[in-house]
């Protein structure tokens, strides 16, 4: 669970330090910015402590990149942690209440691996 007053949209060294280009950019098309960066942070917290025995190496959240389509929300990794998406689907449950938003985050192994 993350207080959403904790994302300080104006503070960019932070921004550009938690989100990739994408988010960044993605954030200025919604209705409530603060909420939706606050969201996708708590969605990338999420997927590094349940990946922390794989990728404990990388302490950047950028590596992983949070999408949405049709309004469902998703992660995958990017970078150097990209060859990832072939062993994991990472699936997001994400809901917001007020000033919070909780994330539950499943990195699921791919079968066959």
């Amino acid at each position: 669970m993350l207080n959403v007053n904790k994302i300080n949209i104006k503070d960019e060294i932070f921004i550009k330090h938690f989100f990739t280009k994408n988010e960044i950019a993605e954030s200025f098309k919604h209705y409530n910015r603060q909420i939706y960066l606050a969201e996708r942070f708590a969605i990338k917290e999420a997927a590094f402590k349940a990946l922390n025995n794989i990728i404990i190496e990388y302490d950047d959240l950028r590596l992983i990149e949070t999408l949405s389509t049709n309004n469902i929300p998703r992660a995958r990794f990017i970078g150097k942690l990209e060859k990832y998406n072939d062993s994991f689907d990472l699936l997001v449950s994400l809901s917001n209440e007020d000033n919070y938003v909780i994330t539950a985050l499943l990195a699921n192994k791919k079968t066959g691996m």
